[in-house]
Order: C-alpha cells, then structure tokens, then sequence
C-alpha cells in the first residue's frame, strides 16, 4: 500500500492503455501528473494489465501505479445500455468501479481524474463519494458523466454544445485546444518557432504507436514515388511494433530517410521539420503548437470530428479516413505541398488553433484553485466572451438554461454588456489564466446591482469574499466620482431566482445605506473594499466617495483615513457618522496617532471607533481594540494590522446596529493632541546613532514621506524595506 502525506493535495488517475486504445490516454495523464507535481501534488494511477499497457513507463517516471488484473469477459446485464467502448474495459463496469474503490484503500482523493472511453455516469456516480471531486478527460462526448470538471481539449465545429445535457447542473468546462495537455517542452519551444517559409527540406512522418495499418509504410512508398532525394525524410515508428522491421528493409539503401524509435519527445524533430504526415489525435496540438503544417490521415472515428474542424480552418489538410487513402493520394498531397512551397507559405493562422503548449498549466491550475492566491479583476474583453459563458452555463439547471434562452448561454450577451457604457463586466483570476469569476455591475437606476458567478471550484464563501472585493476595488479605481452598489435580488442574466449574492435572511427593514469615504490614494482602501463586499452579502446598499462633498444621505457613514475637515451640513446627512482613531482618547486627539505612538517607543497601540463630531475626535466612543507592535514592524506591517482592526470594529458595529449605539462612552480626561506630520519631520540626525532612530524608519513612507539626510548642500532620500529571506542562509 502507498502511503499519502495529508497534508500534500492527492490525485488519482483512472486511465488504460492497449493494443486497441492506444497510448494517448496515459500519456496526457502523465503530462498533467507531471505538472501537478511541479506544485508540489501527490499523484497515483490505477491501471487494469491488458497487453500493451503502459504501468512501466508510468512507474519509470516516478509515479505508482495500482494494478488492476488483466479479465477476459465484460458481461452486459439485459437491458442494460452498452457504450460503443464498452470492451476497451475489459471487465463490466460495476466490477471496474468495485476494484476501483479497493484501490483507493479507504483513502479519499481530492480529484479523481478518469479518462477512458469505457466509463460513464454509471461508474462515475459509484466513485463520487469516495472521491471530494471527480473530473472526466473525454472526446467523444457520446455518454453522460457524472463528475465535477470535463475537459476535451480537441477542436469541432459544436464544441460549446456538445456537451449539452450529457453533464450535471454545476459542472465546470474546460473545452478546447488552450487546454491540451502538451509536454512542457512544446510550450517552451512555442514563442521560438516560426512559421515555415520558403522550400521544404526535411518532413516528419509519425502515425502513433501501434499503426496497425501501416501508413508509414504507405507514406514512404509515396515519397519515393516523388523522388525528391535532396529532401530528408524523418520517420518514427515504435521499435517493437510489428512493421518495425519491414520498414527498415524498405528504407535501405535511401541516404534521405532516417528512422528513429521510442523518443521521449517529438518536438526537436517536429521543430527541424518543414512537414508532417500522420494520424489525427493528440499529436494534431503538438504540431500545431510548433506551427508545423500536417497532411493528415485519420485513423480512427474520435478523430474524425476535430480533423475535419481543422481542415475546415486550414490547418491541416486532411485526406480522410485510412481506408480511403492509398498510397498514390499520399504522394499526390505531398508533391502538390513541396511545389506550393517554392513560394512563400502563409502558415500563420496555425495561431487560430490557440495552442501555445501551456494547456497542462490551465487545467493544473484549475484542479488546485482552492488553493490558489489572491485573486486579481480586469474589465473582461471580447477574447474573454466563451469562457463566460461556459462559466455562467455552470450556475443553474438545464431547465433554467432553456426558460432562459434569450440571453444566458449566448456569447451576444456578453457583447451587449462589453458594448454598454453603464455597466461593468470584470472578470477574476487567481495565479495562472484560469477564469474564477465573473462580477457584473449593472446600472439600475441610481445605483450600480452587482452579481458574481463563481466557478464551483472555488465555492467556498471566504472565495467568493476575496473575489468581489477585489472586483468592487477594481470598480472604484476606474470611476471618477463615487460607487453606490447593491445586490441585485434578482439574477440580471436569467431573470431567474434571487441572486447567488446576499443571503438575505434579513427583512428589508434591516438593510442598511452605508456610506465610506476615503482618500483616494490611502493605504486604507483595501480593507474598505473588503468592508463593501461583507455589508453587500449582508444585502446593504454600500457608497464609496473620495471627496466627502459628493456623499449623500443614509444611515451611517465611515470616514476611514479621511485628510479633510467634513462640514456639519454633510454630517447632517447621515444619522450616525463614524472614524476610526489610532489613540486611546481622548489622549492624542489630531493628525497621525499611530505614527506619533510609534515614535515615541510605544508597543502597542489602541484602535479607537467613535462618532464624528464638528469638534475633531471629541465623539461618544462605541468600541476599541490594541493591537501589538513588533520591533521590526515597518510602515505596512502596521498599517495591516491597524487596517484589521478596523475591519473588525466597522464590521462589528454594522452587525450590532442600531444597538450599539446604546453602549457608546463620552471621553473622560482632559485631551491632548498631535500635530500634523511635516516632510522635514522626517529628516534623520547624522550625529545621532542609527539605532536611536530606528523608529523613524520604522513610520517612513517610502512614498509619500521618505525618510532622508542632508549632506552638504544636497538632500539624499532612503527607502526603508525589509529584506527578504535569502536561500541558503537561516
């Protein structure tokens, strides 16, 4: 039994190879294991021993494998629907799902990935509970799945569709060739290959592993045929395979022709290459990605569909199915190729597959997007449309889809929103490329209704949290004047249901207008962001100004790093106006406490929240909180930390109103006051020590107050940052 650390993400891969299907399967499993391991993922396979599998090349490369043992017999029960690949399992699928589960030892994945033609819905619903989510690797898309995330990384004219009521409501798409799942070599070659100019020299020639119908042996007899002896002909057959060894002796005597055997990869010859002759599948994306042109025979009925899409774009030229070539079309086409190549070839629209080699990144990243990092938001754009609607078609029933069929799932949406003025369509990314999010802010009235769909990957709330406050925060830098912004109650898609945002358990009489102003460049406003998005899932309607003459009126109003005096009239506006205070007051009342605090030696800092008077800082104090100051902590370690207090006060007293109000205290004691900071309060002494100064630095404002020194008749600035920890060194 192999023993899994739980603490490492853990992935197992359900996968065959075999004489009859071939070795792309493992292959695009091992690529994706591969890159789950640069990340630092625990990956195991479960494969049945039929002959010609691959478990030692798995095992080779450093990953376990589970055996499952090789049976003769798949027995249907009546009336029981069978798949075109049923035999491909070797074994009835409830037995194949029972071994399955014994494999996995009482252990619980985070993903099953299964890829095999042989399984569907039936077995997937059998694994589902004992996997936390299941993802499904097809091409066919002729069975119903019953798992979390599908990817088909092939190219065909329905691509978008064909999927359509074969998946259950919620699961994610990954569909196209931006996925496929491509060694790293080729996305590391992919900026540095050109496209072919100018006269064919050397042409590759690779029909897969087994090429039980020998066209390479065909498409050799074509290209003597041709006789072209100044071009080189690299050809790549399995060494064990049965034509092996007819195809040396074919080869004799032939300076031009090469062969090669069992290559790790096919990319260095792909990238020499100015052509290439073989079969459709997977080997299509790693040409494409090397913009390598390809004269295509198909050598099965899966990759039918995607190579004719490519012919149909241009990208390959696809002679048909293997019975309907013979050994003159082959020399036909690659004669007729040559001779159109004595000019310029515009092979530059290999860029329309959209396969850059990165595809294993993507869908790694989409496997780990629970643990993905900040999430960051952009105005979506015109290339951005499908992936919006694959990720909307997520978010309701199929039965909600069809009642919906005026906008949801139609990329026109999206564009008529793209082409409103008023509205805003952001769309949500963590590390990688891969979509989390979309947040649509649509104008209704005088207020912006905002609604986000989340990707089910990343359905956790405390996701969705950091995914709308970085979206509102994304909003607010690009508007002028103030946001006003509410949860829409109604899906502004569909029309259907109340909105994924807001669990308004409340009554309407609870929903607060709250206001926040702000100064547009304070290190504040990330944590108010944050306080929008809470108070809007809360189903409160939310304003965010920078200049306080433009607020209008509601029940309470925050001024949070605020520089300028508020006048009474705008007070006046709101029923309670509130600030937030580094100081113990009424002691250090004025500009920059936390700042004056720190210079003056003190370790810990209260955090004071009170209503906001004419009289500045003189207001009944509702809360307060200390926070603890290291000696190390520079300007943005406590900033954070004063910014955390903040949120928890701002937060607590909404939670509580108008209750809190009840518990707020008048100041006792007589005040006193900070003045305001100056740029020349920043200056260091040269003739004092560095560590009698230690805590000037520790408040310098690399931007706004510099720390510096005057040394002759000049001035001389530092920027004081902490240096991060170097490797090798403890």
């Amino acid at each position: 039994m192999h023993q899994v650390d739980s603490a490492m993400q853990h992935i197992v891969f359900r996968v065959d190879a075999a004489g009859m299907i071939g070795s792309g399967h493992v292959m695009r499993c091992l690529t994706l294991a591969e890159e789950l391991r640069r990340h630092r993922v625990a990956c195991r396979f479960i494969c049945r021993e039929h002959v010609g599998n691959l478990i030692h090349l798995i095992e080779s490369r450093g990953f376990p494998v589970v055996r499952l043992a090789t049976v003769n017999h798949n027995t249907a029960e009546v009336h029981e629907p069978v798949l075109v690949h049923a035999d491909w399992l070797g074994t009835h699928w409830s037995q194949d799902a029972a071994e399955t589960i014994d494999s996995l030892a009482g252990t619980i994945p985070d993903w099953l990935v299964v890829d095999h033609y042989a399984i569907d819905a039936r077995w997937e619903t059998q694994l589902k509970s004992h996997c936390r989510r299941l993802m499904v690797i097809d091409d066919l898309a002729d069975r119903r799945h019953q798992c979390d995330l599908l990817l088909d990384q092939n190219l065909v004219a329905d691509l978008e569709t064909r999927y359509d009521g074969l998946l259950p409501a919620g699961c994610a798409r990954l569909l196209g060739p931006e996925y496929a799942l491509l060694q790293p070599i080729y996305g590391d070659l992919h900026p540095r290959t050109p496209p072919r100019l100018g006269p064919v020299q050397r042409i590759l020639v690779y029909f897969g592993g087994a090429d039980h119908q020998n066209l390479t042996g065909r498409t050799i007899e074509a290209f003597l045929r041709i006789q072209q002896p100044s071009v080189r002909l690299d050809v790549v057959v399995n060494s064990q395979g049965a034509q092996g060894e007819v195809i040396r002796q074919q080869i004799q005597g032939h300076d031009n022709i090469h062969l090669y055997g069992n290559l790790p990869s096919l990319a260095p010859l792909m990238v020499s290459a100015d052509l290439a002759v073989g079969a459709g599948g997977a080997t299509s994306w790693e040409r494409l990605c090397l913009r390598l042109p390809a004269i295509v025979v198909t050598l099965a009925a899966n990759q039918t569909a995607t190579a004719k899409e490519l012919h149909r774009r241009s990208l390959i030229n696809w002679l048909g199915d293997f019975s309907n070539v013979d050994v003159q079309s082959i020399a036909m086409a690659i004669d007729q190729h040559l001779k159109k190549c004595n000019d310029r070839i515009a092979e530059e629209n290999t860029e329309n597959a959209e396969v850059d080699g990165l595809g294993a990144g993507r869908v790694a990243d989409k496997l780990l997007m629970g643990n993905s990092g900040v999430p960051a938001a952009r105005r979506a754009c015109v290339s951005d449309a499908k992936k919006v609607v694959q990720l909307l078609k997520c978010q309701i029933t199929y039965a909600a889809q069809r009642q919906a069929s005026r906008f949801f799932g139609h990329i026109e949406w999206v564009y008529q929103v793209l082409r409103s003025p008023d509205d805003y369509l952001y769309v949500v990314h963590a590390h990688g490329t891969v979509l989390h999010a979309v947040v649509y802010f649509k104008w209704v009235g005088d207020r912006f209704e905002v609604c986000c769909w989340q990707d089910p990957m990343t359905d956790d709330p405390q996701t969705k949290d950091r995914i709308l406050t970085c979206a509102i925060r994304a909003l607010r830098l690009e508007i002028a004047h103030g946001v006003t912004v509410a949860a829409a109650k109604w899906d502004v898609v569909t029309g259907l249901g109340e909105s994924e945002i807001g669990n308004r358990k409340d009554s309407e009489s609870r929903r607060l207008r709250i206001a926040i102003c702000s100064d547009k460049t304070s290190w504040i406003n990330e944590i108010t962001a944050q306080l929008v998005a809470g108070w809007l899932a809360a189903g409160h309607v939310c304003s965010w100004e920078h200049d306080a003459a433009m607020l209008r009126s509601g029940d309470v109003c925050f001024y949070l790093s605020y520089g300028k005096i508020v006048k009474p009239a705008i007070l006046e506006q709101f029923r309670n106006n509130v600030v937030v205070h580094a100081s113990d007051l009424p002691r250090g009342r004025g500009w920059s406490p936390a700042s004056w605090l720190i210079l003056g030696g003190e370790d810990r800092i209260p955090v004071s929240l009170l209503e906001a008077e004419e009289k500045v800082d003189a207001g009944r104090i509702y809360d307060q909180v200390w926070i603890d100051l290291n000696r190390t902590d520079l300007v943005n370690d406590w900033r954070k930390k004063i910014a955390h207090a903040t949120f928890i006060l701002a937060k607590k007293f909404i939670d509580g109103y108008p209750d809190c109000l009840s518990h707020g205290r008048d100041q006792v004691g007589e005040p006193s006051y900070f003045p305001k900071r100056r740029p020349e309060d920043s200056e260091l002494d040269l003739n004092e020590p560095l560590g009698k100064q230690i805590n000037l630095l520790r408040i310098a404002d690399n931007d706004a107050f510099p720390v510096f020194f005057k040394y002759g008749d000049e001035e001389f600035l530092l920027k004081v940052m902490r240096r991060e920890a170097r490797k090798g060194r403890s």
